[in-house]
């Protein structure tokens, strides 16, 4: 790949990006391939997918053989692609949904290696969702502030295992799959959607806080742009004209440094001031006993070292505060 992404087709990141694009640019017909010429072939997804995975036939010749180059990429792509989108990758989005589509059972067991009765595994994914109290792994509430993956990664093994009816084996592939993401020692290859390197999910939380959605674009709801309505007339009181652009360490020592506002120090600090419109009895230099402060501008930047306004992380605290829980990304959207 010229961007240096491993998509060979022994790899699961090759197949889904193979599968993929197969999807996206079907295999061309001659006078199609023919057309982009001029260009090299360099805009037909047939050639492209022919010079990175090296079936394109004839490649030092002055025109390669287009013909049964289409011909193995009909191959390829009917073959391969075409077995990933309908059996291991399941096809439709709505497979759940679908009787007929690929069952959870079958999807556990392509890609952790688990053997789990269909039952069980649609109430481990789908547990509760919708719900006030989701269990299912990729369960949220009605307000998607509460998740099911915090119930699951809470439990103990024994807990857990009851709860869903899994046996060791079982628990321990789904736990250590669950801790690898949760944990950020898995990443997603942003090659699948169109993108370079990877991202994990503390990165996905730090870089979404104060910028864009580098998955889906536009900007989360629980962010500090408020889904995009922050600076604009959706939301009249914030600062007209310029979304809030806050670097990905910035927002991490925002949420996590000493006085973050996920840690139980950082959001009772904001919440003693939001409600009470002074600091409480410390010096911020110490954390030791201290004059009360009022509680402004001024007071946030000097608390938190960031130039933010207050206004915009007090929205962030009363979203995420009044709620069930801090939102981790909800179904990867």
């Amino acid at each position: 790949m010229p961007t240096g992404d491993d998509v060979s087709l022994t790899g699961m990141v090759g197949v889904m990006v193979f599968a993929g694009h197969c999807s996206a640019f079907p295999t061309a017909t001659y006078d199609e391939v023919m057309a982009d010429a001029g260009n090299g072939f360099a805009n037909v997804g047939t050639m492209q997918r022919a010079s990175i995975w090296g079936y394109l036939v004839d490649p030092t010749a002055p025109i390669p053989d287009i013909n049964a180059t289409i011909a193995n990429d009909h191959a390829v792509c009917f073959g391969l692609a075409g077995m990933f989108a309908n059996v291991f990758g399941g096809g439709d989005d709505d497979w759940f949904m679908d009787q007929s589509a690929v069952d959870a059972s079958t999807r556990m067991m392509n890609y952790l290696g688990v053997d789990i009765d269909n039952t069980i595994a649609m109430g481990l994914l789908f547990g509760g969702d919708g719900t006030e109290a989701p269990t299912g792994l990729l369960a949220t509430n009605e307000d998607a502030t509460a998740f099911g993956v915090a119930t699951f990664i809470g439990m103990d093994a024994a807990t857990a295992m009851s709860t869903y009816g899994l046996d060791m084996a079982q628990y321990s592939a789904i736990a250590t799959w669950v801790g690898g993401w949760l944990t950020s020692q898995s990443s997603l290859p942003m090659v699948l959607l169109g993108g370079t390197g990877t991202i994990t999910a503390e990165e996905f939380v730090n870089v979404t806080l104060g910028g864009p959605d580098p998955i889906n674009g536009g900007y989360l709801t629980y962010s500090l742009n408020a889904g995009g309505a922050w600076g604009t007339a959706l939301l009249p009181t914030s600062p007209q004209g310029t979304p809030v652009s806050v670097d990905a360490a910035t927002a991490g020592n925002m949420l996590y440094g000493q006085l973050g506002v996920a840690t139980t120090t950082g959001a009772t600090l904001f919440l003693y001031g939001e409600l009470t419109g002074m600091t409480p009895p410390i010096d911020f230099a110490t954390m030791g006993p201290g004059a009360p402060m009022e509680w402004n501008d001024a007071t946030v930047q000097c608390s938190m070292a960031l130039m933010l306004t207050q206004r915009s992380i007090g929205m962030l605290i009363e979203t995420q505060f009044t709620q069930a829980s801090t939102r981790f990304p909800s179904r990867f959207d």
